[in-house]
């Protein structure tokens, strides 16, 4: 009969530490993969949102959709009334763990329960063109400088308010690395470090209304 090997409690002990070592080495790794997956996957949330907005304002003038806080009709609602967004799941970011929840259309996903119809929100629009009366879209001179949306903390529109502050007022979003990802007018999307971005009043500061 053959003798069977069998490892010692040392040995045993031993192979578990090497493999303890080496998932605390991989961890890292996947948690920073899966960041990068996430951000991605956020920017083409964005692109997605490009095409619906300037479908919008094509057949509206060239003038954007409104924004109101106070009903279901945001500038969210008027991409999938309007802009061809087939429902709201487009706006949560993956990263964002904690989104805003807007008020939406019945029984457009994920607005399915008949109690409430809310649904998680990452973004902000930039309120210099979300609100048909200040100016149309086309009146834009550097439209790839114009942020038309961005990833954000909370809230679902940008300079509607003076004296509000990007830092201060912990509005920002370092969820991608540090950084935001923005929705341009000429349709391109990008992430910023939060640092790059001004931290003066939203209504004043050209940043937020270059090339307008």
């Amino acid at each position: 009969m053959r003798n069977i090997k069998t490892f010692t409690l040392i040995e045993l002990l031993i192979v578990i530490s090497i493999i303890a070592i080496m998932a605390a080495m991989l961890l890292p790794a996947l948690g920073k993969a899966k960041q990068a997956t996430q951000a991605i996957a956020c920017l083409n949330n964005l692109k997605q949102m490009g095409p619906a907005f300037f479908s919008y304002i094509n057949d509206n003038n060239e003038y954007a959709m409104g924004t109101n806080n106070g009903s279901i009709y945001t500038w969210n609602t008027y991409l999938v009334l309007g802009g061809g967004l087939p429902n709201y799941n487009i706006f949560k970011c993956p990263s964002d763990t904690n989104p805003r929840m807007n008020a939406g259309i019945p029984h457009t996903p994920p607005c399915t329960s008949e109690s409430s119809y809310r649904y998680p929100n990452s973004y902000a629009g930039n309120f210099q063109f979300l609100k048909p009366t200040i100016k149309p879209f086309k009146a834009a001179i550097r439209p790839s400088c114009v942020i038309v949306a961005i990833d954000v903390n909370c809230g679902f529109q940008i300079s509607y308010s003076s004296g509000w502050k990007w830092r201060e007022d912990l509005l920002y979003t370092n969820r991608h690395s540090g950084g935001v990802n923005i929705l341009y007018g000429d349709l391109h999307a990008a992430r910023k470090a939060t640092p790059e971005i001004p931290e003066s009043d939203w209504h004043a500061d050209l940043w937020w209304c270059e090339g307008l």
